[in-house]
């Protein structure tokens, strides 16, 4: 009795630290792909706030809230950072919307530290600032935005505060008239980061990468960018490899409770 709960005991401790490399094999492997710990990047992101968009490349998740590092941010049900709003617009009610990148949506800063904020604090009762920024947000998604999005919106002014994630791609080489090759790849990848980042451990949010990408993505139109901006080569090597792991595990178990059995026939 004795030497099965030592054998089961060591069986135990042999798969937590075969788990447990599993994971620092899959750390160091994000850490090669993203240039950063995993668990310094889930514990930093807005994970779960962004979200692929066909039309966008990302767009922000509605009607979510969360909390952190002290900081509040909410979305609405329109997709847009803050309260809700009236549609239509009420009559003599002046809306102002705000649209650009990170520095118009301000990830750094509560919902009431915003800049948004604080102009509709100034400007009075009869006025309305709503916050239209994504985190990446270029003219190609501004100029998106208000074509497909003011007739429900309905504004007096637009400010269009852009400059730095223009530039960014204004020296690629051969780069399409959509920017979708450079720009829209990027967005993707942010908006497919976040909802990877919902991932407790590295291993699962790898293993959730290499399954997305060997899928086909089926909601999105032909003219649409491609899903892959990261060597998928590594991501599935170290899927690979976890799997190799396992396996040899598994084989080691068999071994060891074939060995034991065989022991405890020959004693008695």
């Amino acid at each position: 009795m004795i030497a099965k709960q030592r054998f089961f005991l060591k069986l135990g401790l042999f798969i937590l630290l075969a788990l447990a490399s599993v994971e620092v094999s899959c750390e160091v492997a994000y850490r090669v792909l993203k240039g950063t710990w995993y668990f310094k990047a889930r514990r930093a992101s807005a994970k779960g706030m962004i979200q692929v968009h066909p039309y966008f490349g990302a767009c922000l998740v509605p009607n979510v809230s969360q909390e952190r590092n002290g900081i509040r941010i909410n979305h609405n049900s329109f997709r847009c950072r803050g309260p809700e709003f009236a549609r239509p617009k009420p009559a003599g009610l002046v809306r102002v919307v705000a649209l650009g990148g990170s520095s118009t949506y301000c990830a750094g800063v509560s919902d009431n530290e915003t800049w948004e904020y604080f102009l509709s604090q100034q400007l009075g009762a009869n006025h309305e600032v709503i916050n239209m920024g994504a985190p990446g947000g270029t003219s190609i998604e501004t100029m998106s935005q208000t074509a497909l999005l003011f007739s429900d919106v309905q504004p007096d002014i637009a400010l269009y505060y852009l400059g730095w994630n223009d530039a960014q791609v204004q020296h690629v080489q051969d780069l399409w008239p959509d920017w979708s090759d450079s720009h829209g790849q990027f967005t993707v990848s942010l908006a497919r980061g976040s909802r990877d980042l919902e991932e407790r451990t590295a291993a699962g949010t790898l293993s959730r990468s290499a399954k997305s990408r060997a899928s086909k993505p089926s909601s999105f139109p032909k003219f649409s960018i491609t899903i892959s901006s990261h060597p998928t080569s590594l991501m599935a090597g170290s899927l690979s490899s976890g799997i190799g792991t396992l396996k040899k595990l598994w084989g080691h178990i068999t071994k060891r409770w074939q060995r034991w059995r065989n022991k405890k026939g020959s004693r008695s």
